[in-house]
């Protein structure tokens, strides 16, 4: 596997982390249906019905996140949307805990972060971290 296109995958799935959580935030303490096409755009499925690769990294994300407890959700809807979908006291605690030297919550940092992707990576793999 190309070192692009990893660096290509981790950049996608620290984008899909930092939507996800702050979609999530939103709407905390509400359960609400997650649907993967909020955080990556629609999907152009194939000839046969099959989703792309990058909109199936999207939902592997969603699973990672509520397999290492940042999120629960009742059920997998296909791979199309999560049910009762919420952050959980990680997830929460994880977005506003206060990260930077000049007292940034981390939710505050990702909402910059979307404009500038570059900088994405670093910040989600530290609140991973410190987690």
């Amino acid at each position: 596997m190309s070192t692009q296109l990893t660096r290509l995958n981790i950049d996608e799935f620290c984008a899909d982390v930092a939507r996800v959580w702050l979609y999530l935030l939103d709407q905390f303490p509400k359960q609400i249906t997650l649907y993967v096409d909020d955080i990556v755009g629609p999907d152009h499925e194939d000839e046969f019905g099959l989703k792309t690769d990058r909109y199936l990294r999207a939902v592997s994300a969603i699973a990672w996140l509520e397999s290492e407890g940042y999120l629960r959700f009742s059920q997998q809807v296909k791979q199309e949307s999560f049910d009762e979908c919420v952050l959980t006291a990680k997830g929460l605690n994880t977005l506003i805990v206060r990260t930077s030297p000049e007292g940034e919550r981390l939710c505050d940092q990702l909402h910059a972060a979307l404009e500038t992707p570059s900088i994405l990576p670093n910040l989600i793999l530290k609140a991973i971290e410190l987690a």
